[in-house]
Formats: C-alpha cells, structure tokens, sequence
C-alpha cells in the first residue's frame, strides 16, 4: 500500500513539474544569452568621415556610364596662409584636399561595391585649380573625375559604345536573381553558400594573369571564369546581406601570420551582436569562418588594412562576440527545451524506480 501511495504522489509531482520546467527551458530558449552590441560604439564607415569627406564621398556615388566627371561644394572651404614659399604651401594643400578624396574613397569602397569608380583599377582625380583669397589660396569646390578600368569601360575601337552600361545592368540582373527567405542565419548561411557555389579563387592572383574582374562583384556573379579573390568575394555578400536588410560591413586587413593584404565581413546578427564571416576561407575550410567571434577569428585576422588609394583614415570597428553564433547553446529553441525536459523526466523517473524498490524491500522485512 505504501509503494501505491508513493507512485502516485510522485506521479503527480511529474504531472506538475513537467510543464513547469518546460516553461523554464522555453524562458532561458527565449532569453537574450549574448553581449547587446548596442553598449559598443561603432557607429558606420560613412558617419566617421568628415563633414566635407561626406560631401565627397557622396559626389562619387553619381558617377554612372553617362557621367563621369562631378562637382562637389564643401561645406567647409579649405584655405591655407601662404607662406614664404607658395610651392610649399601648394604642396600642402594639395596633400590637404588628396587626404579629404583619398578618404572618401577608400569608404566608398568598403560601403559600396556597386559605385564604378571603385571597378578594377579606375582612377579618380580632381581638377587642382585652386582660388585665392587675399593672402590665401583653397578650395571652395572640387571637379571630380574618374577614368574607368579599360576592362569596364566602352571600347572606343568598336561599334560597341555600352560596353559598362551593359556589364553594369549585368551585375544588377545577377543580384536580383538571387533570392532567399528565413531568419538572419538562413539568410547568411544561403548567401554564404551562394558565393562560395558562384566564385573560383583565382588561381592566377598576383600575376600579369590575374583576371581584371577579380576584386569585384562582376567576377564572382557574371565573368565567364567567376574567378575572384578575398574583397570580390566580401563585396558580394555585403551587397547581398543589404538586399535582405541584414547589417554587414566589409573590411580590409592582414591574414596571420602571413601578413598578406586580405578581406572578409562583420555581420550583426538578430541577437545584436557582431560576428565574423570569412567567406573566401570558407570555401576551402568547410565553412570554418561562419559567423565566429573573437576567440576563433582574431588569431588569424587583423582589421586596418589601408589599401593603395593613400587614406590614412584610422576606421572603427564593431567589437565581436566572444564565439560562435552558432555555438550558443539556446540557438535551436525547438531542440535544447525538449532535451532539458527529457532530462528532468529521465531524474524523476529514477527516483521513482528508485522508491518503489525500497518500499518493496520494506515490506519483505
């Protein structure tokens, strides 16, 4: 009698704990386990330059296959006193005004890959005619202007005149044809695949070879080879991440040890943290640098490459959770809750069996 009334005390105990600690679990699946990025001070590439690199990296954003010279007014004029020497303080203005272009530029290739002064090897330059202000001499505006890679540009040995329109509607038809749907993590996890499915590193990096499309979208979703390298890659998925709304940056910097020039993306994910994404190293690791943290990404990358456009602008960067997206241990809220409450079950089940032997082995005394 006493182990019949053992059994059925604690069967109601399981009756009522079970659903207790499920709505336990399901609170710990629901929580926010991770750092809000929101107490780091990142803010974006563009809202660290100046107000006059602003005004340029804006101007830069027009150019397009009919346009490719542009006027920018600063909104702050730069002036200098001339000096004893008017060479010298020519000099400097000059380096003054390069430094404010040479800024703008170097965000604009980090933030937008679709801007077409920053195709392949396209030159940008500003006409140096400065005004003079009693005994100083600046600039009130600046005449942009971009002379476009040969392999984008118009051939003006054809018929052909639309030669860039033509690779630049090109590059818009491929990112449109992509499409996917999910939370974030499908979403990167499918962009992720897509470019890694769509690029072949070029084999021919660093040598006379090396396709002239490599470092941009164009190589990775249209060329005929698909070759690229690191930032063509990197370029690709920031533009695919903003196509879904997903918050990603590029970055330029060093492989360790190596110290050889390389690129890959930060990406805030819906926890508000940061995470790494590695997609060039991706495809030869099985997918080893897919939103990590810091504890397996900065070991073998350093942010801060300036790359050869003169900037010298020092850029911030997000801080990073400490691991890996995928490895928190509330990521699958469906499974960890299930398992938690099996384990519960599995503990009372054993008390059970556990009781019910010593009440039998009381009665046999």
């Amino acid at each position: 009698m006493n182990s019949i009334r053992s059994l059925l005390t604690i069967s109601v105990v399981v009756a009522l704990l079970l659903p207790i600690s499920m709505g336990i679990v399901a609170s710990y699946a629901d929580a926010d386990t991770t750092v809000d990025s929101s107490t780091d001070s990142f803010t974006s590439y563009y809202d660290q330059l100046d107000d006059n690199e602003k005004a340029i990296y804006d101007a830069l954003q027009t150019f397009d296959a009919d346009t490719l010279t542009v006027t920018v007014t600063l909104p702050y004029p730069v002036y200098i006193s001339v000096g004893s020497s008017l060479t010298d303080t020519e000099t400097y203005l000059d380096s003054v005004v390069k430094g404010l272009v040479n800024d703008a530029f170097y965000v604009l290739q980090l933030s937008d890959p679709l801007a077409i002064c920053t195709w392949g090897d396209s030159e940008l330059s500003y006409d140096n005619s400065y005004s003079t202000s009693g005994d100083m001499i600046g600039y009130t505006v600046l005449n942009l202007k971009t002379v476009i890679d040969p392999a984008y540009a118009d051939n003006v040995d054809t018929t052909d005149v639309n030669e860039l329109q033509e690779k630049i509607d090109a590059v818009n038809d491929a990112l449109d044809s992509f499409t996917t749907s999910g939370t974030t993590r499908d979403m990167v996890g499918s962009i992720n695949t897509y470019v890694m499915d769509a690029a072949t590193y070029d084999p021919n990096v660093g040598t006379d070879k090396e396709s002239p499309y490599a470092h941009d979208i164009y190589g990775v979703l249209v060329a005929s080879d698909n070759y690229a390298v690191c930032d063509g890659y990197s370029k690709t998925i920031l533009v695919l991440c903003e196509k879904y709304g997903i918050d990603c940056i590029m970055v330029y910097g060093y492989a360790i040890p190596s110290m050889e020039g390389h690129a890959w993306n930060y990406i805030k994910m819906d926890n508000n943290s940061w995470y790494a994404l590695d997609c060039t190293w991706n495809d030869t690791t099985s997918n080893a640098y897919f939103l990590v943290g810091t504890d397996a990404f900065m070991a073998e990358h350093q942010a801060g490459l300036q790359p050869s456009t003169g900037a010298t602008l020092a850029l911030n960067y997000p801080v990073l959770a400490d691991t890996k997206y995928d490895a928190d241990p509330w990521y699958n809220a469906d499974i960890y809750p299930m398992i938690v409450a099996a384990a519960i079950v599995i503990i009372i089940i054993g008390i059970v069996i556990y009781t019910i032997r010593k009440e039998s082995k009381k009665a046999q005394l």
